[in-house]
């Protein structure tokens, strides 16, 4: 299974603490970047880093349930009419293992698990189907519609005093400590 939060290489800055500007110059990765050096100044070197979320939402659009809505971050989502499914709908029709959608490197599988009455993608019956932004899913007489929410979250290392305060939890050397900006 593929790993549903990853991290994009870092973006490193330079700020010039003497000034308070930057120097502008921004590149991947950790490889040093070029200045020219023709006086003392301070510099501070800012790391921030990409993290990839993928979630997705699912939304009851019809039925008794209408306007239920499940909103997730797991591989393997279950939906049915059993308690133990991660969205459980009410409808008859509907059996208790009724399909499950899952997170791949291709995007998300939704897999029938041999309903009685058979899944539906946007009006088509399905065993297995890769779902589209926007699709409409259709277990018994329950439409569903589906969203991908993915987003990108900045992280920067917490500095100064705020870091403080989480110095003595380090794993490996790295700092577990940071800001996430949306």
């Amino acid at each position: 299974m593929a790993d549903r939060n990853q991290w994009d290489p870092p973006t490193v800055r330079l700020v010039d603490e003497d000034s308070e500007s930057t120097s502008g110059d921004e590149a991947p990765g950790l490889e040093p970047l070029h200045a020219d050096v023709t006086h003392n100044r301070t510099l501070r070197v800012e790391v921030r880093t990409r993290l990839k979320v993928r979630r997705c939402k699912l939304s009851i659009s019809g039925g008794p349930q209408a306007g239920a809505e499940l909103i997730s971050e797991k591989e393997r989502i279950r939906i049915g009419t059993h308690a133990t499914n991660d969205l459980v709908v009410t409808d008859r029709a509907c059996s208790r293992q009724h399909c499950e959608i899952q997170y791949t490197d291709r995007g998300y599988l939704l897999v029938d698990l041999e309903s009685t009455n058979g899944t539906f993608v946007d009006g088509k019956r399905v065993e297995r189907v890769f779902l589209m932004a926007g699709a409409t899913l259709t277990l018994g007489t329950t439409p569903i519609s589906f969203t991908p929410l993915n987003e990108e979250i900045e992280v920067e290392p917490m500095l100064g005093e705020d870091a403080g305060a989480h110095a003595d939890r380090r794993d490996a050397g790295v700092p577990i400590a940071g800001r996430a900006h949306r």
